[in-house]
């Protein structure tokens, strides 16, 4: 990454992130977007990098952030990351966070102030299956990332000039309101309440990564996997994802919602109202996420 480039704006209430002017998509991190076709991908886990990834600068929706993470899709007034996030687009903030001065701890929100580093605590970045697979880097960079906490999520999308989703027209939701349409996640799976399923009312086996199988996959991998808006890709499966939908206990701890449901489940819980509640803190292997933005004016 360019010295310079980014600058990082630190608040009480979070971390930001505002992209001070790139000379060339060559200044850009690794794992943001680049020049190519919009095109979704329709290929195999042996697809190529690009585009299994959609990480396309064509592919982002007008006015939606471009610079890092998985390339957008405008649905519905607000941008959402067409994939999740990569296990290369994540390596990529890792690596922005440690060229900090302070090392990459920073100041975040008081609810994660226990945070004290955005590594995965294991299985960074392949799986024991993936390695012992001999997958290759190219391949396990285009998984999506796991085995991150709510707060990882959410300073990943502040990195990139985003938000992890939350409710539609910004702001939190209760872990209640994570499978409404006051939540953009849900809204962008279900094509705002209208289906079940992101491709339809009925659950179609195979489809997406689920029902048993034995572990993630990278993202694009199922063309077949696709909506509830054109261009959305693992709606459905592979990782289940973090959304700012969180309750707090009489104690302080909170839980949150992961929507989406993952690899191993079976059907009912791969539907866009699928939901697990778990504790922010909590880094687990079927934990992954997508970002979410407002898309800048005329």
């Amino acid at each position: 990454m360019a010295s310079g480039r980014w600058i990082f704006v630190f608040a009480s209430v979070g971390i930001g992130v505002s992209c001070a002017s790139f000379g060339s998509t060559d200044d850009r991190p690794s794992g943001g977007a680049g020049a190519g076709s919009d095109a979704a991908p329709e290929c195999g886990a042996g697809c190529a990098p690009d585009a299994a990834t959609a990480e396309t600068e064509a592919g982002a929706g007008a006015g939606c952030p471009s610079d890092a993470g998985p390339a957008m899709v405008q649905v519905s007034g607000f941008c959402i990351d067409r994939t999740e996030v990569t296990v290369g687009q994540y390596a990529a903030f890792l690596q922005a966070m440690s060229e900090l001065p302070n090392g990459g701890i920073v100041e975040q929100p008081p609810e994660c102030a226990w945070n004290t580093t955005f590594k995965p605590p294991y299985w960074w970045p392949a799986t024991p299956d993936e390695e012992k697979a001999g997958k290759s880097k190219a391949e396990i960079d285009r998984m999506p990332v796991s085995v991150v906490d709510w707060c990882d999520a959410r300073a990943f999308c502040a990195w990139a000039g985003k938000r992890l989703c939350g409710r539609v027209g910004g702001g939190v939701l209760t872990a209640n309101e994570g499978t409404t349409t006051a939540s953009e996640w849900f809204v962008a799976c279900s094509h705002n309440g209208l289906h079940a399923f992101p491709y339809g009312d009925d659950f179609v086996g195979g489809a997406c990564n689920g029902e048993g199988s034995p572990g993630r996959e990278p993202v694009g991998s199922r063309p077949a996997c696709t909506g509830g808006y054109d261009g959305l890709l693992d709606m459905s499966g592979n990782l289940e994802e973090w959304i700012d939908a969180c309750d707090v206990g009489e104690d302080g701890g909170a839980t949150c919602v992961l929507s989406g449901g993952v690899y191993s489940f079976p059907k009912g819980s791969l539907r866009c109202d699928g939901a697990e509640h778990k504790v922010r803190s909590e880094a687990f292997p079927q934990a992954g996420f997508r970002c979410c933005a407002t898309p800048a004016g005329p």
